[in-house]
């Protein structure tokens, strides 16, 4: 069962992508739906609606948190959307929403610029929900790997697997997902700790060490820039 603050996480997260999506379709002047060639947006209003590519990483560090929201399609909205949702509620189960909102954003940030590091000038356009909620799910994989709890632990496992399943199958930068997804899973073990703990000044110090982490790795791509 979904929390209030869950909803609020989901709903905020959803209603940014929602307003970029309709951004996209007023400069397409139709409604892209599929993912493929011909049925997905053109790449040139993908970017100026804030997707990373090429790089950009370093000029403009920014594009690593608006990308999350750039969603080339309806089909790749609608899917994101979903595996969000669902990812979003097991994390939320486990962690709570404030940690929830936390791992989306850092794990998302982290994806997003070392992909377009790695990448270089050939780097694919990076965009969506779906690399904050690899991040979700490498530490959801990280957690019931190491509980005892067995109670969705299946669930974890399969949506987990699912999600790579898809992303290999999908025209899209897997390696935003593969670093997301890592990042996610180390930091849900360093801070296991903290955020299993019922203290909320202990989860509050995490969560500000959280969104430290995200403001030091933009700094840092800024500074590079200049």
């Amino acid at each position: 069962m979904s929390t209030l603050s869950q909803r609020v996480v989901f709903a905020c997260l959803t209603g940014v992508s929602l307003l970029n999506f309709s951004l996209l379709i007023y400069l397409e002047g139709r409604v892209p739906w599929g993912w493929f060639l011909g049925a997905s947006a053109t790449h040139e209003n993908l970017k100026e609606l804030g997707a990373l590519t090429s790089g950009l990483a370093q000029t403009a560090p920014w594009l690593a948190v608006s990308a999350l929201f750039v969603h080339g399609s309806l089909v790749h909205l609608l899917v994101n959307l979903y595996v969000l949702f669902h990812v979003g509620r097991l994390f939320n189960g486990r962690f709570g929403a404030p940690v929830q909102a936390v791992f989306f954003i850092v794990t998302g940030i982290l994806g997003n610029e070392v992909s377009s590091v790695w990448y270089g000038q050939g780097a694919p356009v990076v965009g969506g929900l779906s690399v904050g909620s690899f991040g979700l799910a490498g530490a959801l994989v990280s957690e019931f790997s190491l509980s005892r709890l067995t109670r969705h632990r299946d669930l974890v496992f399969q949506t987990a697997l699912s999600l790579f399943v898809l992303s290999a199958l999908s025209p899209i930068n897997n390696f935003a997902h593969l670093v997301a997804a890592g990042v996610g899973f180390l930091l849900a073990v360093v801070f296991r700790k903290s955020l299993l703990s019922k203290d909320k000044l202990g989860r509050g110090k995490m969560v500000g060490a959280g969104f430290a982490l995200a403001v030091l790795v933009l700094s840092i791509a800024l500074a590079a820039a200049f």
